[in-house]
């Protein structure tokens, strides 16, 4: 079957093309939304501009084809093979690309977003200044890719192997890298927030990101008692981390995510914690000291013991904390939600608690602001 026979098939409703062949053929343009061209070899087919949406191509053959500005949103492609096809631009918008061979693709200022690439082949690929938020690319071969200036945002790259690739400049944001292996990979200048490297293989990067690193030896090595003053961890990924009995002075966790974390003992005096996510983390003891903790998460968070003197907790939340014994004298919790706090024999003298909410708190033994006592 040529193009021209295709086309008027098409045009008559005719929608199932599976195993056709137009190898080399060019069909720049080419409109074929809904057809179902599963198996069909296209090697070396020129279909720039081409739009085929909702399109089925399960295991068609793409090899060094030319999709560039391509429109093929919502497209499946599982099994295809796409081995040194031209994809720049191409918008691929919720495409099925499970298990699919990209490998040495160019895929440049291309869209992405929201594709399925789990167990893909793009080894070698050159995905530089490419949209993949909400792609899943777990278990996929990046071995050699190149990602520079990539946004790599609410997407999993769970178990990938990203050996030798290139992240320079990428954004990582709210990504999980749990398990993704990174052996002689480029990680410099990488802006990132939310991204989990839990059992992420960093060890033998070629080059890393300092912040980046830092963050990865919290979660991964377990060395409580660090010196790591005005360490910048913002919007980092620190869940049930172990940074007791940490120095952390003047740290900066600033949108950080800690909940589960422990930092008992921990000095944390004039750290930075604003609006950081705190639930259920264990403080026991830790000096917070003239802390900047304003919109801070600290649901059922332990503080017994901690201090917190000259804190800033405006609209803080701690709903359920445990703040047994501890001193926040002259804190600020303006606005602050302490509902259900246990605040047992908590020194609580000169702190400033307008606008505060104490409903269902225990102030048994608590050492009140005078106002309070007044009541």
């Amino acid at each position: 079957m040529d193009i021209s026979q295709l086309l008027k098939l098409y045009a008559a409703g005719e929608r199932d093309f599976r195993q056709v062949k137009l190898m080399g053929a060019s069909l720049n343009g080419l409109k074929l939304n809904g057809a179902n061209l599963k198996g069909a070899n296209l090697t070396g087919a020129s279909l720039r501009g081409a739009v085929l949406k909702n399109v089925n191509l399960t295991g068609a053959i793409l090899n060094h084809g030319d999709l560039t500005n391509a429109l093929l949103c919502g497209t499946n492609l599982q099994a295809a093979q796409l081995g040194a096809a031209c994809l720049n631009g191409v918008n691929l918008d919720r495409a099925k690309l499970e298990s699919a061979c990209l490998r040495d693709a160019g895929i440049q200022d291309a869209n992405l977003s929201s594709a399925e690439l789990s167990g893909a082949d793009l080894s070698n690929a050159n995905l530089q200044n490419t949209n993949l938020e909400g792609v899943n690319l777990e278990n996929a071969n990046l071995q050699g890719a190149c990602l520079a200036g990539s946004k790599i945002l609410f997407c999993s790259l769970k178990n990938a192997c990203l050996d030798g690739a290139d992240l320079t400049h990428a954004s990582l944001m709210v990504a999980v890298l749990c398990g993704a292996s990174f052996t002689g990979a480029r990680l410099e200048n990488i802006q990132f927030s939310f991204v989990n490297l839990q059992e992420a293989r960093l060890e033998k990067a070629k080059t890393l990101d300092r912040k980046f690193g830092l963050v990865w030896q919290i979660i991964n090595q377990k060395l409580p008692r660090r010196h790591l003053p005005e360490a910048d961890l913002s919007d980092a990924y620190l869940e049930a981390a172990d940074l007791s009995e940490c120095h952390l002075e003047g740290a900066n966790f600033t949108g950080a995510y800690l909940n589960g974390a422990s930092l008992a003992g921990a000095s944390l005096q004039g750290a930075d914690l604003k609006n950081a996510y705190l639930m259920d983390a264990n403080l026991e003891g830790a000096c917070l000291k003239n802390v900047d903790a304003k919109g801070a998460k600290m649901v059922g968070a332990f503080l017994h013991r901690a201090n917190l003197s000259g804190a800033k907790l405006t609209g803080a939340h701690l709903f359920g904390a445990n703040l047994r014994n501890a001193n926040l004298e002259k804190a600020c919790l303006r606005g602050a939600n302490l509902t259900r706090a246990d605040l047992t024999r908590a020194r609580l003298v000169d702190a400033d608690l307008t606008g505060a909410c104490l409903s269902g708190a225990i102030l048994c033994g608590a050492r009140l602001p005078m106002e309070l006592m007044a009541l």
